[in-house]
C-alpha cells in the first residue's frame, strides 16, 4: 500500500501507479512526514518522499523524488524500495532460523520463551518447556557420516513438528539439543506429548544411502507455575533431562523440586 500526499499526484496520474494507494493530508499540526516515517519504519516499509526542495525532511525517508517528477520513475523507485524491504524481511526470518533444521535458532527460541513467560503471567495460565536430546548421535555420524548425521536431525525434527500443536514452538539450541515451548498446557497434558514424541521417534526409520537408521530421544520437562523466569525453566528442564539420560536414556522425566 503506497501512501500519497494530497494533491500531489491528479487522477490521470494517479491511474498510471501501478501499486494501491491511500492518501493523507499534509496540513495537519503534526508533520506528517514525521507521522508517515514513523508508523511505517518500524514495520519494514520503504519510504518514498515527494519534495519541492531538499530540506532536512529527506533525511526521514528511505529514497525522496523531487519535483516535478514523471510517474514511471515512481513507479520504479518503489519496485526498488519493495525488492528491498522483500530481502530485509528475508534477512530477518534467516537470523532467528537453524539453517540445518528450519526451526528457530538459539537466539530466537529463547527470546520467544521470554515472550511466553509475560504472556502467561499476564494470562495467569501455565506452559511447559521440553528440553530433547538425541540419544547416541555421536555413534551415527561415526557409522554413517556427518551427512547422514544431519539428514536425520532433519528428518526427526520433521517428524516432532507434526507431534505437536501448530502454535507451539520448538527451536534448536546448539548440536543435537533442542527446546520446545508446549503453550497454555496442564502437567499431565505435557507429559502425554512428551511420551508422543518419544515413541514416535523410537518406531521411526530413517532411510539414508540404503541404510535403515533408528534413534532415541531423553526429555526433561519443566513447567512454568507463574513464578519462575527464564533460567530457572531451562536450568529445571535440563536437570530433568540429565535424570533421563542417567536412568536409561529414552524417557521423559517431569523435574520434581526436591523441596
Amino acid at each position: 500500500m503506497i501512501a500519497i500526499e494530497k494533491n500531489i499526484l491528479n487522477m490521470p496520474e494517479l491511474k498510471k501507479l501501478k501499486h494501491k494507494y491511500i492518501i493523507f493530508d499534509e496540513n495537519t499540526e503534526i508533520d506528517s512526514v514525521d507521522i508517515f516515517v514513523s508508523s511505517t519504519i518500524q514495520n519494514n516499509h520503504y519510504t518514498i518522499l515527494i519534495t519541492d526542495n531538499l530540506s532536512n525532511k529527506i533525511l526521514k525517508a528511505d529514497d525522496f523524488i523531487l519535483k516535478p517528477f514523471d510517474i514511471e520513475e515512481l513507479n520504479y523507485r518503489i519496485e526498488l524500495g519493495l525488492k528491498k524491504v522483500k530481502r530485509i524481511k528475508e534477512l530477518e526470518r534467516l537470523s532467528l532460523i537453524d539453517y540445518l533444521t528450519g526451526v528457530y535458532n538459539r537466539r530466537a527460541i529463547t527470546d520467544l520463551l521470554k515472550k511466553e513467560i509475560e504472556r502467561s503471567k499476564r494470562e495467569n495460565k501455565f506452559f511447559s518447556v521440553i528440553m530433547l536430546d538425541f540419544d547416541n548421535f555421536k555413534s551415527v555420524n561415526d557409522k554413517y557420516g556427518h551427512d547422514a548425521g544431519d539428514e536425520v536431525l532433519r528428518k526427526t525434527v520433521e517428524l516432532i513438528r507434526q507431534k505437536i500443536r501448530y502454535y507451539d514452538l520448538i527451536g534448536r539450541l546448539g548440536g543435537e539439543e533442542f527446546l520446545i515451548i508446549l503453550s497454555n498446557i496442564s502437567i499431565e497434558n505435557s507429559l502425554k506429548v512428551s511420551e508422543r514424541i518419544r515413541k514416535a521417534i523410537e518406531e521411526n526409520i530413517v532411510y539414508i544411502n540404503g541404510h535403515k537408521i533408528k534413534i532415541t530421544v531423553s526429555q526433561g520437562v519443566s513447567m512454568f507455575n507463574g513464578n519462575k523466569n527464564i533460567d530457572q525453566l531451562i536450568k529445571e528442564a535440563d536437570l530433568a533431562l540429565y535424570e533421563a539420560k542417567e536412568k536409561g536414556k529414552n524417557k521423559v522425566i517431569l523435574y520434581n523440586n526436591p523441596r
